[in-house]
């Protein structure tokens, strides 16, 4: 059996996270924010599935707390510290990639540490959100694909180019996010 083959069954296997689909608030066609549908931390081992939460911290300037892989990290080119504190992806944008390879793609596996419901959310590339009561994150660019779309199901590294897999953002002002919490875009 493949590598690609072990995860996929390891997939089938994973339990879903809890509230997946379901959003606390009724969500309308003319609202202007996001609702976050799933959150995710990252394995302390490469490649491994994500582990869904209910809530998270978030800390200005450093990242996910308890979320090994990006957390206080630095930039190997430029010595600085990372600004790649965190990683959002639209349920609708994954919707798409479902149609597109056939195939239901199940929360988390897109590796993103946020999934919304409500926003396209490289239209506000530039622009700083706030998330639950204190939270304000600052998106700055468009999530790259890489090799791992494809570990997931084959096809996908390619659907997900162009500006298809989200977004990253810096984490500005802490708070905790929970599951249910709006993404509301900041227009100062």
């Amino acid at each position: 059996m493949s590598s690609k083959d072990n995860q996929v069954e390891e997939l089938k296997e994973a339990e879903k996270p809890k509230e997946a689909y379901k959003p606390k608030v009724e969500i309308k066609e003319e609202q202007k924010f996001g609702v976050i549908m799933c959150l995710f931390l990252h394995s302390d081992k490469h490649n491994k599935l994500m582990k869904s939460v209910t809530s998270m911290q978030l800390v200005a300037g450093k990242g996910i707390l308890n979320n090994h892989r990006y957390y206080e990290t630095i930039n190997k080119s430029s010595g600085y510290p990372n600004k790649n504190h965190l990683s959002i992806i639209e349920r609708e944008q994954i919707a798409e990639h479902e149609e597109d390879i056939g195939k239901e793609i199940l929360p988390g596996v897109i590796r993103s540490n946020i999934e919304i419901y409500g926003l396209v959310l490289t239209d506000f590339i530039g622009y700083r959100m706030k998330i639950g009561d204190t939270a304000i994150i600052n998106v700055y660019k468009a999530r790259v694909t890489c090799k791992q779309m494809d570990d997931i199901y084959r096809g996908l590294r390619k659907i997900t180019k162009n500006e298809k897999l989200g977004v990253i953002a810096e984490i500005e002002v802490s708070g905790e996010i929970k599951i249910g919490d709006k993404l509301i875009v900041l227009h100062d």
